[in-house]
């Protein structure tokens, strides 16, 4: 019996642990922006948002959902008091966009150094996949970043 309640026990701890430290992943959408290759072959994407906000859920099994300020999210690169930071450890984002020509392209790319400023950010990009990246005005972007733990107290708070 006693071996009994002790291993329930221990099940619902750790269950609580990691719903609590659970991975939060980001989506960000814009309606258009502009995408330019630098010279040293990196990426800059510029966004001009209608939304101040960016979506959050939590991975299984905590299922947390969520808004957050974009300012503050652009904040998680440069917060070193979180685990596994973002400018410690660079987030991948994958990308969906129409180019100009209103073709629906995707490719993925780590993201370093956002910067955010009058409704705009933003981000460098040091693109991961094969895909062609469109340069030049673009639209209807969805941008997927992975993952940042939980930390005590919210994100970096």
């Amino acid at each position: 019996m006693k071996k009994s309640v002790l291993g329930i026990t221990l099940l619902l701890s750790s269950s609580i642990a990691m719903a609590s430290s659970g991975s939060y992943l980001f989506l960000e959408t814009a309606y258009q922006g502009n995408l330019i290759k630098n010279k040293d072959n990196s990426y800059s994407l510029t966004l001009q948002n209608e939304s101040k906000n960016i979506d959050y859920f939590a991975d299984r099994p905590a299922r947390k959902t969520g808004t957050m300020p974009l300012q503050e999210f652009v904040g998680l690169w440069k917060n070193k008091d979180i685990k596994n930071n973002f400018s410690d450890i660079p987030p991948n984002v994958a990308i969906t966009l129409k180019d100009a020509a209103g073709q629906s392209k995707h490719f993925f790319a780590e993201v370093l150094n956002p910067t955010y400023s009058k409704d705009r950010v933003n981000y460098k990009l040091i693109v991961l996949s094969k895909n062609p990246v469109p340069t030049g005005k673009v639209k209807d972007l969805s941008l997927f970043f992975d993952g940042i733990h939980w930390n005590p107290g919210g994100f970096g708070r």
